[in-house]
Parts: C-alpha cells; sequence; structure tokens
C-alpha cells in the first residue's frame, strides 16, 4: 500500500511552478532584450538618416552650395592641364600640417639730407663745418631673426598657416596660399617691433652739435672746427617694420612640371621635369622709425609691382616620393613708389600725420630739415630676384617638407634716397594625409 505525502507534493508542485515561472521570465528577458536593441539600433539609424537629411540640405542651398561648388572647383583646377605620365593628384589630397617658420628680415635705408638748401641762410651755412659736406645722410642697416611654429592645414591646395609664437617675441605673420600645377598664388603678412643693427646719422649728430654750439656760444659764429660724429647700433623701441606680399605665378610647361609637388607637396611629380615660370608680385614694405629723425616719427612707406620670368626643375626619386626643386626668377618693377609721412609727439600721444602743407611748413621753418623722397624722381626700373630650394618627402600618409626662399627689392631715386629690403626664411613642415 502506497502512502501518500500530502505535503511533499505540495512542496514540489511549488518548486515546479517556481521553476517554470523562472523559466518564462528568462525567456521574456530574452525577447525584450533584443528588442530593446532593436529600438535603440532603429533610434540611432533614425537619427542618422536625420543628419544625413539635414546635411544634404545644407549642401544643396545657402552657403552651403557655395562650398560645394568651391570645392569641385579646387578639384577640378587639381586634375585639369596634367600630363597623368609626369603629375599625380594624391590619393588623399588633403593635409594638416605643424612646421617651424624662421626668417630673418632686412632692411637698409640711406636718406641724403641736402644742405644745400635754397632757403637755408647764408650765415648758417657758413657756420656748418666743412666736413658735414661729405656726411648729409642717414643710414641704417637693421635686422631681424625671427622664429616661430605654425600650424597650417591645406585642402586640395588651398592652405592657411597661422603662427605659434617661440622666439618671436615682437613678431607676428601669418600665409595663405593657392598651390596647383598650372598656377598659384601665394600671401604674406610680417610685422616685426624691433629691429637690431648699425645706425649712421652723421648729419642728425652734427645738426644737433652746431645748435648746441649757437646756443651756448652764439658770438663765436666762426667756429666751424669738425665735429665729431660716429656709427652707433640702433637704439631699442626706434624701428619698426611692417611687410606684406602677395604673390603668383604660372608655369608653363604645367603638363610635366608642378611647383606645387615638390614645395608644398599637394601633389606628386612622377618622374624629372623643369620649366619656365612667370611671375607677379606686389611688395610693401613700411619702416617706422620713432625720434631718429627730424620729425618725433617717421614713416617710409615702398609699394612696387614687380614681374619676372624665370625657371624651375623638379629632380625625382623613388617614383615621387622624394623630390628636390630649385628655382630663380629675376624680377623688375614695373611701379616702386616711396611715400613719407611724419607726425609729432604732444607729450601723451602721437598727433595726427603731417599735411602736405604742414610738411611744407616744417620743411620751411627748419632749414635743416629736407625731405629727400619729395624730389626728384622714383626709379621705375629696378631689379629684384626671388629664389627657391625645396625638399619633399612622402611616406603613405606622411609628408616631410623643408623649403627655403630669398626675396629681395630694391627702390632708389634720383636723389640717392635708397632701400634695400631682404626677406630669407627657411620652413620645415610634417604633415598627414587625410
Amino acid at each position: 500500500m502506497i502512502r501518500y505525502n500530502h505535503k511533499k507534493s505540495v512542496v514540489r508542485a511549488m518548486m515546479g511552478r517556481g521553476v517554470v515561472c523562472l523559466l518564462s521570465v528568462l525567456c521574456l528577458l530574452c525577447i525584450s532584450v533584443p528588442s530593446f536593441a532593436q529600438d535603440d539600433m532603429a533610434e540611432d539609424a533614425s537619427r542618422k538618416k536625420e543628419i544625413k537629411e539635414k546635411l544634404g540640405k545644407f549642401w544643396k542651398k545657402g552657403l552651403g552650395k557655395v562650398l560645394l561648388k568651391f570645392d569641385n572647383k579646387l578639384i577640378e583646377w587639381e586634375h585639369s592641364g596634367i600630363d597623368t605620365n609626369y603629375i599625380a593628384v594624391p590619393e588623399k589630397d588633403r593635409y594638416i600640417y605643424i612646421g617651424a617658420y624662421s626668417y630673418n628680415m632686412h632692411y637698409d635705408i640711406e636718406m641724403p639730407f641736402l644742405i644745400e638748401n635754397v632757403d637755408m641762410p647764408q650765415m648758417i651755412k657758413d657756420y656748418i663745418p666743412s666736413n658735414i659736406q661729405d656726411k648729409k645722410y642717414f643710414k641704417a642697416k637693421a635686422h631681424s631673426w625671427q622664429a616661430e611654429m605654425e600650424l597650417g592645414i591645406d585642402w586640395r591646395g588651398l592652405s592657411i598657416e597661422i603662427p605659434i609664437r617661440i622666439a618671436n617675441k615682437f613678431s607676428r605673420s601669418i600665409g595663405l596660399a593657392k598651390n596647383g600645377s598650372v598656377w598659384g598664388a601665394r600671401l604674406r603678412y610680417k610685422h616685426v617691433d624691433h629691429l637690431n643693427g648699425l645706425l649712421d646719422d652723421a648729419f642728425m649728430q652734427a645738426s644737433k652739435e652746431i645748435t648746441n654750439r649757437m646756443q651756448n656760444d652764439p658770438e663765436h659764429l666762426g667756429n666751424t672746427s669738425p665735429v665729431e660724429t660716429h656709427v652707433r647700433t640702433i637704439p631699442s623701441d626706434l624701428l619698426d617694420l611692417k611687410v606684406f606680399y602677395l604673390e603668383g605665378y604660372y608655369v608653363l610647361n604645367h603638363r610635366k612640371f608642378c611647383l606645387a609637388a615638390a614645395v608644398y607637396g599637394d601633389m606628386i611629380q612622377k618622374k624629372s621635369a623643369g620649366s619656365f615660370i612667370a611671375m607677379a608680385n606686389y611688395h610693401q614694405s613700411q619702416l617706422k622709425c620713432n625720434q631718429m629723425l627730424n620729425a618725433d616719427q617717421d614713416i617710409f612707406k615702398n609699394n612696387k609691382v614687380s614681374l619676372g620670368f624665370g625657371y624651375g626643375y623638379n629632380l625625382v626619386f623613388m617614383g615621387g616620393k622624394l623630390v628636390f626643386h630649385a628655382s630663380f626668377i629675376p624680377m623688375i618693377s614695373a611701379w616702386n613708389h616711396l611715400v613719407h609721412k611724419t607726425r609729432y609727439y604732444d607729450g601723451s600721444t602721437y598727433g595726427k600725420w603731417d599735411t602736405p602743407e604742414e610738411a611744407n611748413m616744417w620743411e620751411a621753418y627748419d632749414t635743416h630739415y629736407y625731405d629727400a623722397t619729395k624730389y626728384g624722381k622714383d626709379s621705375k626700373i629696378v631689379l629684384n630676384c626671388f629664389g627657391k630650394f625645396a625638399v619633399t618627402y612622402s611616406y603613405k600618409q606622411l609628408l616631410f617638407n623643408l623649403s627655403a626662399n630669398y626675396r629681395q627689392n630694391l627702390f632708389h631715386s634720383s636723389t640717392g634716397m635708397f632701400i634695400n629690403n631682404k626677406d630669407p626664411d627657411v620652413q620645415l613642415n610634417i604633415g598627414y594625409r587625410f
């Protein structure tokens, strides 16, 4: 006879039902978790679709449409006018780079002070020592070495360089360029607050000594003994130089030779080739002198437009991975003009720049004042030059570039006014293509 245990059966039944419930919950979780994940994926896909639609709308109108057209134009410029046996467009034709940029700005100026001024009283002429006749000029040989890091981005040949200061406490610069096989353009601005060098201002030194003699010993105007003058170093804070230039080039043999490939790395030069290069340049230099001449502050602004024709060559190794470049372009100034402005310090700030009428008044008032920029003619035909050397090496998506440039711009007039502005620079870049 089998005995029935009611309590045990109840416990077993309850345990069985618990297992069934647990299994049911687990099954529900297994079903619901994928459904939740599917809901999240669906939501993400919906968001991506919405963003894509918004971006699509952005590129179809307004600013987005303009940017897209411009980007397509850059692509067109990259591929147009090239022989693909010699020149290729990189698969990744955009890159960012960081570079070390160093430049040494030279500015030599010679400004005559012609003391044979017709308004000068004979008494003053007789009083001036004879040795000053050979020292009637102002000469400065100024220079400033600067170094900075630059962060740049190149988008299909269009690049901008933003400086990061290192050793150029008194300098600012920025660069913008469009590089290509057929043509290119470059803009650069530099500003150096302090210039070093030598100053030969014998006439100004002598004038002060003569004035001192006349004030302290007016009865002995016959004292024409020589005045001692000397060449001295340029005191700090006296010279300030700004330089701006915009230059463009056109490559005649652009089907086989690419200046941008060797100099900037925008393209790939597959075989060695050379070409004649036409170049145009607008150059402006502005030198500010504080307390160095008759006025409290003088500015000499030289504007010029130059045209040139030269030759460049790319020497290629390793199928275009390593490229050496050298080019030289003599240039002639088609327009060359110098402007001289003066102003005075009122004890707290500088006043406005003198008008031509005020400048004439000062010249009539001060017999030592002579503005060489007002007399004679500017020399239009002046020979300038531009030279470049570069090495570019590419490894996968990395790009290494070293370039050196030399620019020289001259000015002289029939009165003996002379300016020699030399601007050598060296730049080393490391970039990553994307």
